[in-house]
């Protein structure tokens, strides 16, 4: 539409002067619309981490299965809680099948496969993400995993038990060799 307008001014007489100086007028009036509108489409861009078109097309070619991916994790979230529950009941069942004093090398094993579940997590999400991976949110997720299963009050519950029978050990000790060094001494 510039254009034509253009055209149509620089058609125009030198005696059609009301004329040019109306062309003139809607020519900067959508100059200053075509300008505002290119900086409303580097904001989007910028939004949408597209450095031009192409990339934006490519990005709303993506959105229907963005769409797909997000009604899937949606519905996987719904189940989760279930799924949740149904673990834990089943995680609770074997801890208590394990016999008491066993439950060290439980412990010792399970720590072992906790590393290495998420060193291989770790590796895995550096392969699919690359640059894109943050260790921060990795760390995160791995302190809420650690702080929420149910085997953490258990083991802690058990270290502290370990502790105490080990201090009672030592205060044996310490009184029969008390014992001891007076009965050596008498």
């Amino acid at each position: 539409e510039r254009k034509t307008l253009v055209a149509e001014r620089d058609n125009c007489g030198p005696l059609k002067v009301v004329t040019v100086v109306t062309l003139t007028k809607q020519i900067t009036t959508l100059t200053e619309d075509i300008e505002e509108l290119k900086s409303k489409k580097g904001r989007t861009l910028s939004k949408l981490g597209c450095a031009d078109d192409k990339e934006a097309l490519a990005a709303e070619k993506q959105l229907p299965e963005l769409e797909r991916t997000r009604e899937r994790l949606k519905a996987q979230q719904e189940k989760l809680p279930t799924q949740a529950n149904a673990a834990a009941g089943d995680y609770m069942r074997a801890e208590n099948a394990v016999p008491a004093e066993r439950w060290n090398q439980v412990i010792e094993h399970r720590k072992l496969l906790f590393m290495d579940h998420w060193q291989s997590l770790l590796e895995k999400l550096k392969e699919i993400y690359g640059q894109r991976f943050n260790r921060e949110i990795y760390d995160d997720a791995r302190r809420y995993v650690s702080d929420h299963l149910p085997e953490r009050k258990r083991i802690e519950k058990e270290q502290r038990r370990q502790a105490q029978v080990e201090l009672r050990k030592q205060t044996k000790r310490d009184v029969s060799h008390t014992i001891h060094r007076k009965d050596n001494c008498l």
